[in-house]
């Protein structure tokens, strides 16, 4: 009686019994055939049948994909919310093998019978009754299959199914501590999150994700640091800047199955362009991707001023060494944040080269407002002559020539018309990014408060290994480490899955050596001659 409305749609509302003609696994397609509802939840074998005995129903009707669009009843691939796995025999664990023995040889024999009925006998001569009331689920059984030893405990059998049954009681304990908050600063990451929460409420998983969004990335790591928020995915740069002014700590890192699904930070320059040293980017236009990007800055900078190109000067100065060396000035989205960089030093050098969106407003913006913001923007800013260099990742130019890019402004451009500007000197093909970078990009860390007690770490680490594994990129339902439209929208598309990492690490070890230096090379709130 409390929850009525779960049963206004039954046959007879008033007893809304098990037994109801829109009861079972055929009822909701009754229910769906008749008008009275808009989708139906039934599973495929019930469907099939359902379809051969009503066979316009697969002209009128159609599949829901869970992530999205649908499609036709007749399509090969059919979408499926979930596999459940089929019944099974259970017995007690003996240690007499004698006994064990015994069952098996029962099973086998009925499974014998079983199948020489099927394979002897027309479907309508059934066994009795009572025959599929004691031994099997449903007369369409037709064998008994032996599980392998690897499986023979409930655990390995059920696999990801078991995290729909132990739900835990989410009435117990404090409320804080049964949500996962994720802290996105984009209209694209907060999709992929909602979307990861409900496929991760629909296993089941705990404590329970849930999405908030921030209008930047230091955002919310303070948002993470006042802990509003619980999680929050951050680049390398990102990750350095969080730890060593927020307090937060990564724990948990992407892996890659090959060596070549790592990044690594490119130069790009035009085809027709003379330089072929870093020295000889003094004085020209530089395009960015974010003033503290990893590839598009970090990196870049770290490197020049580590080979004594750019003076550290008496301030520590890096975002004026850097206008004052690339004075034909630059598009460097964020110069104009005081988060990002504080007292907004140069930003009018810095910004010179934005285009904000398309009526001019809200250049310099590391968002998706910014025309030139991103490695997307960055080279934008490039093949339309702004620049004379672009500082981004090695698959940039390829993802936006020679017709793989949607967009416009990409639509005519050549990967042969670019090429990279190697660190030690030289130049190189497009394809040559492994010879020719300027240093490699650590991967993305997802990050907590530091002083986070152990058990909550411990929910919040368990909960990443989860979904790492039931979403990785073998499931069938969805796919964490994918993004639909934009690249690498939540994690990188190249990613694998996550490590947990220990919490020990410090931060040097966790990005890597050369890359701690980069960063701290690049900072413009730190002074070290």
């Amino acid at each position: 009686k409390k929850y009525n409305k779960l049963c206004s749609k039954c046959k007879n509302e008033s007893t809304c019994a098990a037994d109801d003609e829109y009861a079972g696994d055929e009822g909701p397609l009754k229910c769906l055939t008749d008008g009275l509802a808009d989708v139906a939840f039934t599973k495929m074998s019930a469907l099939r049948e359902y379809v051969l005995k009503n066979p316009t129903f697969a002209e009128e009707a159609e599949f829901l994909c869970f992530e999205g669009g649908r499609k036709s009843l007749h399509d090969p691939s059919p979408c499926v919310w979930g596999v459940h796995p089929t019944n099974t025999f259970i017995a007690r664990r003996s240690d007499i093998a004698e006994d064990e023995n015994k069952v098996k040889d029962f099973l086998e024999a009925m499974g014998a019978v079983l199948k020489v009925h099927f394979l002897f006998y027309n479907d309508t001569q059934k066994f009795p009754k009572w025959f599929y009331e004691s031994f099997l689920s449903s007369p369409n059984v037709t064998e008994l299959n032996k599980i392998e030893d690897e499986k023979s405990n409930y655990i390995d059998y059920l696999g990801d199914f078991i995290h729909v049954i132990q739900n835990p009681n989410r009435e117990c304990g404090d409320f804080q501590s049964n949500q996962a908050i994720f802290c996105v600063s984009s209209g694209e990451q907060m999709s992929a999150c909602m979307v990861l929460a409900k496929t991760s409420s629909a296993f089941g998983l705990w404590p329970t994700v849930r999405c908030t969004r921030e209008t930047t990335t230091e955002l919310c790591m303070k948002s993470v640091k006042e802990d509003k928020s619980h999680l929050v995915i951050l680049d390398g740069g990102d990750t350095y800047k969080a730890g060593r002014y927020y307090g937060l700590q990564p724990i948990a890192s992407e892996f890659y199955q090959k060596p070549e699904d790592t990044y690594f930070a490119v130069a790009v320059l035009r085809r027709a362009s003379d330089v072929k040293y870093m020295y000889q980017l003094r004085g020209l236009r530089s395009c960015h991707s974010g003033l503290d990007r990893p590839a598009g800055w970090v990196i870049p900078v770290g490197f020049i001023i580590s080979e004594g190109l750019m003076p550290r000067g008496e301030t520590c100065n890096r975002v004026g060494a850097t206008a004052d060396f690339f004075e034909g000035g630059s598009c460097a989205p964020g110069a104009n944040d005081p988060n990002i960089n504080p007292g907004r030093v140069r930003r009018d050098d810095l910004c010179r080269l934005c285009a904000g969106d398309a009526r001019g407003l809200n250049r310099c913006s590391q968002n998706s407002t910014e025309r030139y913001n991103g490695d997307r923007g960055a080279f934008r800013c490039l093949a339309e002559n702004k620049g004379d260099v672009a500082f981004v990742k090695h698959t940039t130019v390829y993802e936006y020539t020679d017709g793989r890019s949607p967009h416009g402004w990409a639509k005519y451009l050549r990967s042969s018309n670019f090429k990279l500007l190697c660190g030690k000197g030289g130049v190189d093909n497009i394809a040559n990014f492994k010879q020719c970078n300027i240093g490699k990009v650590p991967p993305y860390y997802v990050a907590v408060r530091g002083n986070l007690p152990v058990l909550r770490r411990l929910q919040l680490t368990r909960l990443l290994a989860d979904i790492s594994t039931i979403f990785s990129n073998d499931s069938s339902f969805y796919r964490l480490f994918r993004s639909r439209k934009q690249k690498d929208t939540f994690f990188k598309d190249t990613a694998a899955g996550l490590t947990i990492l220990n919490g020990t690490e410090t931060m040097t070890k966790v990005l890597g050596k050369e890359f701690f230096e980069a960063a701290i090379s690049a900072d413009p709130r730190i002074c070290r001659p």
